[in-house]
């Protein structure tokens, strides 16, 4: 298999996700789903660091999806856009750790067509507080040791990057705060 295919791959599951459930395309688009997509067009710091009405969910999304809305996007497409990009990059964090080429397309299909079950993973927060943290141990187990013999300011960016990654996945999601801790742990561990 080329070195390029399984890239190609990927990019056609990620595009025939978007276009089955994200929420331009998303046939049972509820009033879950419009809460991200009406923060973003009323948008207000320090109000909408939450969802509107509750004290967790932090609005990452909302707020990044504010610069394709300032460029004219609607806030549905917005909404949509940075969402799977979200998604996008948790999935090649995680799947970095695959060895196999066929793996990897296989994790993608589960990925971005999880079982109905988990279809709410491509949905809501709970899709992001993932690449969110497979973003984090991407950063510690395959950039980390690249970088060991580079640079102290190299290193210091790299640590400063991962603890404010590690401070928005608990921001986006409490439940993050759990997997923060067991993957500073486990590197404590290895560290000592």
């Amino acid at each position: 298999m080329k070195k390029w295919v399984p890239y190609l791959l990927f990019s056609i599951i990620a595009l025939a996700s978007f276009r089955m459930f994200s929420s331009m395309f998303y046939p049972a688009f509820n009033s879950d789903n419009a809460v991200p997509v009406l923060m973003i067009h009323y948008y207000k710091l320090p109000r909408d660091l939450y969802y509107w009405g509750i004290d967790r969910l932090g609005s990452l999304i909302q707020l990044i999806a504010q610069i394709p809305f300032m460029l004219n996007i609607s806030a549905l497409a917005s909404e949509s856009i940075v969402h799977y990009i979200i998604l996008f990059f948790g999935f090649l964090a995680f799947s970095s750790f695959i060895k196999s080429k066929f793996l990897k397309v296989v994790f993608a299909l589960i990925w971005f067509f999880p079982p109905m079950r988990l279809i709410d993973v491509t949905q809501f927060y709970l899709g992001i507080h993932y690449s969110l943290v497979a973003i984090i141990v991407y950063l510690y187990n395959k950039r980390l040791p690249e970088i060991r013999n580079k640079s102290i300011w190299l290193r210091h960016i790299h640590y400063l990057l991962i603890v404010l990654i590690s401070i928005t996945a608990v921001w986006v999601s409490d439940m993050a705060l759990i997997s923060v801790f067991v993957i500073v742990g486990i590197q404590a561990v290895f560290y000592l």
